[in-house]
């Protein structure tokens, strides 16, 4: 049976497969940044941070060690990645911040060194990641940092002090005799004043103090950022020292450097890293999906189709359900007599013959053969009397039925009538 309602279909096969193409290849490359991509960084970061490559930065820092061990850039638990394998260094804390201390605590825990470089310069950014001027921090605001970084009211007694520069003898078991005895620091102008016994001297000239440890603890402290930061990494046997400290002292298999107290904190909960770079545009490419799910199964489109009729109109509607009734089997016989009776009707609504059906047939038949037509209705209304009552074969019923269709075709022409 024949319809005339077209199928509702969405998209065509090509396009949904171009759209399905479009779709994973974007998908497969966002999966691939996000696994093997460096997380975002602010690359144009001009302050005290490993990412800054002015004077005052610490990338050239990081380049350094990574000559040496894995350097990992921490956002987030920081500490919780730091081992007695792994010291963590962090780099100028800004003042007030309170996780320092939770900071400082939890890597202690787990045995880690850890390294507290305390802050010193406030600058002025020109642009492009550089700094335009720079001015020493009150030393308020480093003591501040310094009692966030040991947790007790102890460091209250530590002094920082600050001299001229000088090219006196430094005091250090980081280097070699041979290299102590000639070691030139040209940087360091900030430095520690312990009249207590808190710190045990690292590095040290007289009683003021460059490089300490807390008295029984791994916790280090650097007064001056001029020994490691990038304006002041190359002068004199600053890189030799921050290598003999921090490789050799340690000796580390990586070093966790941590950013998030200085604004980098990646996102802890799932749905707000979801929503930030680089997940976002996992997350873009799943609206997106969902976008399309709805609007395939949403409201229809445009005006609605209109339902096929239970009857389907015309001819070939006609002799399909004839040869559907013909292949039923049962009734062959009777569905060829139903109609032969049929056509012999229609032939006389057109020539409107007299008599009984036999009659009519021999008049319709004996007409047919005048026309010339090429088929002869007695000829085949003795074929239809001779199928079986019962069974049959299909093929010969319906073979009789499609010469019935044409000998009423022909004989119904009334353009050929004589």
């Amino acid at each position: 049976m024949t319809s005339t309602a077209k199928s509702t279909v969405l998209f065509e096969r090509r396009t949904a497969r171009v759209l399905l193409w479009v779709g994973g290849v974007a998908l497969a490359i966002t999966l691939f940044f996000l696994v093997f991509a460096d997380p975002a960084m602010d690359e144009s970061s001009w302050r005290a941070d490993s990412f800054s490559r002015s004077l005052i930065g610490y990338h050239a820092l990081t380049r350094f060690l990574e000559g040496e061990v894995p350097v990992l850039i921490s956002r987030h638990f920081s500490a919780v990645k730091a081992s007695a394998e792994k010291p963590l260094l962090i780099l100028e804390p800004p003042e007030g911040s309170g996780e320092l201390t939770e900071m400082v605590t939890t890597a202690l825990s787990r045995e880690a060194p850890v390294v507290v470089v305390l802050p010193k310069w406030q600058g002025t950014p020109m642009g492009g990641g550089w700094v335009r001027a720079l001015a020493p921090l009150p030393e308020s605001a480093v003591t501040a940092v310094l009692v966030a970084a040991l947790g007790n009211e102890e460091a209250g007694g530590i002094e920082v002090v600050r001299s001229e520069r000088g090219e006196a003898r430094w005091d250090s078991s980081l280097l070699e005799p041979t290299q102590t005895a000639g070691l030139s620091l040209r940087v360091p102008r900030q430095l520690l004043r312990d009249p207590g016994v808190l710190l045990e001297p690292v590095v040290a000239r007289g009683e003021e103090l460059l490089v300490a440890r807390v008295s029984e603890t791994s916790l280090y402290l650097v007064s001056d950022p001029d020994l490691l930061n990038t304006g002041g990494l190359g002068l004199g046997d600053n890189a030799a020292l921050a290598h003999g400290f921090l490789i050799d002292r340690l000796a580390p298999s990586a070093i966790v450097v941590d950013e998030s107290l200085h604004g980098y904190r990646q996102a802890t909960s799932v749905w707000r890293a979801l929503l930030e770079p680089p997940l976002l545009a996992f997350s873009l490419h799943l609206i997106g999906l969902a976008a399309l799910v709805a609007w395939a199964g949403g409201g229809r489109f445009g005006r609605p189709l209109a339902p096929p009729p239970r009857v389907p109109p015309g001819k070939h509607s006609l002799i399909d359900n004839t040869a559907r009734l013909l292949g039923l089997r049962e009734h062959l016989k009777h569905s060829a007599e139903e109609y032969l009776r049929l056509t012999v009707s229609k032939a006389a609504s057109v020539w409107r013959p007299r008599g009984s059906f036999r009659e009519q047939v021999s008049t319709l038949a004996g007409l047919g053969r005048r026309r010339g037509n090429h088929l002869d209705l007695e000829e085949l209304g003795r074929a239809v009397a001779r199928l079986p009552a019962r069974g049959g074969d299909p093929r010969r019923v319906l073979a009789l039925a499609r010469d019935l269709y044409r000998w009423r075709e022909e004989i119904t022409d009334r353009d050929g009538r004589s």
